[in-house]
């Protein structure tokens, strides 16, 4: 796609690129998603915004790919304090919410849940949606009710 955009004189920026992961995601092409973000991150001029990352997320999600997923987030955790770096906000943390427990993965979904808590960030429908319904499907009916009642 870089190598089209560059023989027609198209310079790629971040709005673009983000723009193709999305398509990709809906197309559940996963490994070309991948291959936009592994161009992104090799040219100097163009880098990750949080959107972009959102975007990202969302595309592993949407392909199962629960691994990358949480490589992906793992390095904007790491990054968020570099001045300029992306900045995780709630649609990140509602996506890694719907990873986590499509994933089967509660015990995280739960730890994810209670630092957001302690963050004060205030959450919304989607992320108590996608916690309560992995939740509800595990059948943990006490984790199900705290959230609720919280």
């Amino acid at each position: 796609v870089f190598h089209m955009m560059k023989s027609q004189d198209v310079k790629p920026n971040i709005v673009i690129c983000t723009t193709l992961i999305k398509g990709f995601s809906e197309g559940k092409k996963f490994h070309k998603a991948m291959q936009i973000y592994n161009e992104i991150q090799a040219r100097k001029e163009l880098s990750m915004n949080t959107v972009a990352y959102n975007a990202l997320l969302n595309c592993c999600v949407k392909c199962n790919s629960f691994d990358k997923m949480n490589k992906i987030f793992e390095e904007i955790v790491e990054n968020k304090n570099t001045p300029g770096a992306a900045q995780p906000d709630l649609i990140t943390y509602s996506t890694i919410m719907k990873g986590l427990c499509h994933n089967n993965q509660m015990e995280e979904a739960l730890e994810l849940y209670e630092e957001i808590k302690q963050k004060q960030m205030e959450l919304d429908e989607v992320f108590y949606n996608s916690l309560l319904d992995g939740l509800r499907w595990r059948k943990d009916e006490e984790n199900l009710l705290k959230v609720y009642r919280e």
